[in-house]
C-alpha cells in the first residue's frame, strides 16, 4: 500500500505540473522537462523515431550507468530491435557501455535498476565484459579478486542484489595488466581491511574507524620514505572528513579537506544566478535592478538608477 500511495502521489504531482506550465502561456521548460516531452514525442510518433534512427544509425552510449529512467526510454524507443522483419530496425546498433558499480550519480537521476532493466532486456550472447586493468598492479588486483569473489557467493552478492539464485549485479574478476611498482612482503600489503567487531552506534563506528585510519597513517609515515602529502583518504561527507582531521590532529598530522564544504546553491555565484532568474520570470524593475548589479551583469550603477517602468516594457 506504501508503494501505491507512493507511485499515485508521484503520477498526479507529474500530471499537476504538466497542466500548471501549459496553463495560461505558463511554459517554463527545465531540462527535466526537455527530456519527458522528448520522450513522449519519439513514443507517439514513431516516424520520428525512424528519422532519427536513419540519421543516426548506432548510437553508443558511455557511462551508462548514469543514465535515467527517462533517458533508457528515448533511446529504447529509437531504437527498437524487436521487430525482427524490419531490415532498417536490423541495419542500426544501439551500444551501451557502462559500469554498475560506477553508479554513484542517483542524487542527479541516474538510477543502477534502469541500467539492470537494460542489460536484461539485451540477450546474453550480446553483453561484453572488459576483464583487463590496466590502472592498477597485480597485487592489488588480486587482493580486490579475492575480496569481492568470496562476498560474490555469500547471501546477498558482492554487492547486495542477489536475491535467492539470481544475482543481476554479479563480480567479474579482471586481470592486471600493469608491472608491478614496489615489492610487498609478509608486513607490507598491498591492500588492508580493518574489520571493527564491536556493535556500535554510528557516531562511535566512526569515531572508531577514524581512529584506526590515523594511526594507519601515523605507522606509515614512521616507517616508510613518505610525506604526509602522499596520503589520501576517501571519505563519504565532511561529518567523516571532521573526524578523520580530528584523530589526525591528535597525532600531529597535517591535514586538508579538498572537497567544497557548502552546497554549490550556498554560493554567491549561485545567488547571483538567481536573481538574474528571477528578473526572467518576473521582470519587474526591482527585480531586473538587481540582476544588472550582480557581477554576472556588472551594469554601471547610473543605468541602474535610471531604470524605471518605462524602460521595463521595452526591455
Amino acid at each position: 500500500l506504501h508503494i501505491f500511495i507512493i507511485k499515485h502521489a508521484a503520477y498526479t504531482i507529474r500530471k499537476w505540473q504538466k497542466q500548471y506550465k501549459q496553463r495560461d502561456g505558463n511554459l517554463q521548460i527545465s531540462f527535466d522537462d526537455l527530456l519527458i516531452y522528448c520522450k513522449d514525442i519519439c513514443q507517439n510518433n514513431p516516424k520520428l523515431a525512424d528519422i532519427l534512427r536513419q540519421k543516426y544509425p548506432v548510437a553508443l552510449i558511455d557511462e551508462f550507468q548514469d543514465t535515467d529512467p527517462v533517458q533508457c526510454d528515448i533511446f529504447s524507443t529509437i531504437y527498437n530491435n524487436n521487430d525482427e522483419k524490419n531490415d532498417e530496425k536490423n541495419s542500426t546498433a544501439l551500444i551501451l557501455i557502462g559500469d554498475p558499480k560506477q553508479a554513484i550519480y542517483s542524487f542527479r537521476g541516474a538510477d543502477i535498476f534502469a541500467y539492470l532493466k537494460a542489460k536484461h532486456n539485451i540477450s546474453n550472447e550480446n553483453h561484453y565484459t572488459l576483464k583487463n586493468n590496466y590502472r592498477s598492479t597485480a597485487e592489488i588486483i588480486d587482493n580486490i579478486n579475492t575480496f569481492f569473489d568470496e562476498n560474490n557467493h555469500k547471501n546477498n552478492g558482492a554487492f547486495l542484489f542477489k536475491k535467492d539464485d539470481k544475482n543481476p549485479l554479479e563480480f567479474v574478476q579482471v586481470n592486471a595488466k600493469k608491472e608491478s611498482e614496489k615489492n610487498y612482503s609478509d608486513t607490507n600489503f598491498p591492500v588492508e581491511f580493518c574489520y571493527i567487531n564491536e556493535q556500535l552506534n554510528k557516531d562511535d563506528f566512526i569515531k572508531t574507524a577514524a581512529e584506526n585510519c590515523a594511526n594507519k597513517i601515523y605507522n606509515l609515515l614512521a616507517e616508510n620514505n613518505i610525506k604526509a602529502t602522499d596520503c589520501a583518504v576517501l571519505v563519504n561527507n565532511i561529518t567523516e572528513a571532521n573526524a578523520i582531521q580530528r584523530q589526525l590532529k591528535k597525532l600531529n598530522i597535517p591535514s586538508a579537506y579538498l572537497s567544497e564544504k557548502r552546497s554549490v546553491f550556498a554560493t554567491d555565484e549561485a545567488y547571483q544566478l538567481f536573481l538574474c532568474l528571477q528578473a526572467i520570470i518576473n521582470p519587474d524593475v526591482k527585480n531586473i535592478r538587481l540582476a544588472l548589479a550582480t557581477p554576472l551583469l556588472a551594469e554601471q550603477y547610473t543605468n541602474i538608477i535610471d531604470f524605471d517602468s518605462e524602460t521595463t516594457n521595452n526591455f
